[in-house]
């Protein structure tokens, strides 16, 4: 008996640190295009296992330049996806797959990405304003 309570205690500590490493992701910068080193940073993952998710998921597609993987936000929104489903969800590879295949990337968008997206969204408003009302430069704010 106590032992079946150790396990589930081990179990719990395991999920609360995956949960932690999860809320641990940086925003995705403002911009078009990150290298596989830069997106394994922002996906807390090793560079190799893109490479291999790569080939497991169809729609995790990198542009190719000479020879080089250059990943978009978009890219970087999925990987998150998946990396929540493997390592936060417990599910295998072709379990993802078919649960990505079920929920469009549109449809399937995690708290974590929703806010990351707002706050895109808010800095690129921050920027026109300022841009339209320059005289008030650096007292424009949407959000604090």
């Amino acid at each position: 008996m106590s032992e079946k309570m150790t396990k589930t205690k081990q179990s719990d500590a395991l999920t609360q640190t995956q949960e932690a490493q999860l809320e641990q992701y940086l925003p995705v910068p403002d911009r078009l295009y990150f290298t596989i080193s830069e997106a394994a940073e922002l996906c807390l993952v090793q560079p190799h296992v893109l490479r291999y998710w790569e080939r497991q998921f169809k729609d995790l597609s990198p542009v190719k330049r000479r020879g080089r993987r250059y990943f978009t936000s978009k890219d970087i929104l999925y990987v998150r996806q998946i990396r929540e489903l493997l390592y936060a969800k417990n599910f295998t590879i072709e379990g993802a797959c078919a649960q990505l295949e079920q929920h469009s990337t549109s449809d399937m968008v995690l708290p974590r990405q929703m806010k990351d997206i707002v706050a895109l969204a808010v800095d690129r408003l921050e920027r026109v304003l300022s841009i339209l009302n320059p005289s008030s430069e650096g007292t424009v704010k949407i959000f604090d």
